[in-house]
């Protein structure tokens, strides 16, 4: 599994953007086959067809565009599956933790949390001070 995620992380960092301007925030990546940046999630798929209708964007270079933009697909876990709901206190407070420190760092305009079922428990709102 460790391998899995480094390529994860490996794959995330080529598309990080200059300036961050729209942020994603998601619980985690679906599995380590599926994968936002591995262009086969149904994250990416949704994405893509709505930046494809507004910007005429193409499929192959959707992902360079979309940094380009600079918008990012953050996970508040890295394990592929986690979910919110299922792990302690402890876990989702560092999570958050990170999670703040990133929005100070990078100061996105906008924030896009999803699934809805997580805003609650993410709060970026408050993260975000």
């Amino acid at each position: 599994m460790v391998g899995g995620v480094e390529r994860l992380r490996v794959v995330r960092g080529r598309y990080f953007p200059g300036r961050v301007v729209l942020l994603f925030v998601c619980e985690s990546p679906p599995s380590v086959s599926r994968f936002f940046y591995f262009r086969n999630s149904v994250l990416y798929f949704a994405t893509f067809c709505a930046f494809s209708r507004v910007f005429g964007v193409g499929e192959p270079e959707f992902l360079d565009f979309f940094a380009g933009m600079g918008c990012y697909v953050y996970d508040l876990f890295e394990e592929p599956g986690k979910r919110v709901d299922e792990v302690g206190e402890e876990e989702l407070f560092l999570a958050r933790e990170r999670l703040a420190g990133f929005l100070r760092r990078e100061r996105p305009r906008l924030v896009v949390v999803t699934p809805k079922r997580i805003v609650e428990r993410v709060d970026v709102r408050a993260l975000a001070r």
